[in-house]
């Protein structure tokens, strides 16, 4: 390489700037991994509360409907223990939705 007075080569400065390049690039891609797991946080929060409500709102369709199904010869204290049972599941299923 032919240098003239005008430029000057020095190793030592070419690897500090190096060095800094390689720090720089490894903060940009921490940061932008951090940016991603975010992201994918959020959508998996997302899907999971979704998910989440969709089997309650089943859930709670199909307790009612086994309620609706009781059978009219089931009296006396166990028929009222059945009903508040439910009632008492139902409304569980409620603070969920």
């Amino acid at each position: 390489m032919i240098m003239n007075d005008y430029y000057s080569f020095d190793f030592d400065e070419y690897e500090l700037v190096l060095k800094q390049i390689r720090r720089d690039v490894e903060i940009a891609r921490i940061v932008t991994e951090s940016r991603l797991a975010k992201q994918s946080r959020k959508i998996e929060k997302e899907n999971f509360k979704t998910n989440t409500e969709n089997s309650s709102k089943t859930t709670k369709n199909n307790i009612e409907a086994i309620k609706d199904q009781l059978d009219t010869a089931i009296k006396g204290e166990v028929r009222n223990k059945l009903e508040t049972l439910l009632s008492e599941k139902l409304n569980n299923y409620d603070s969920i939705i």
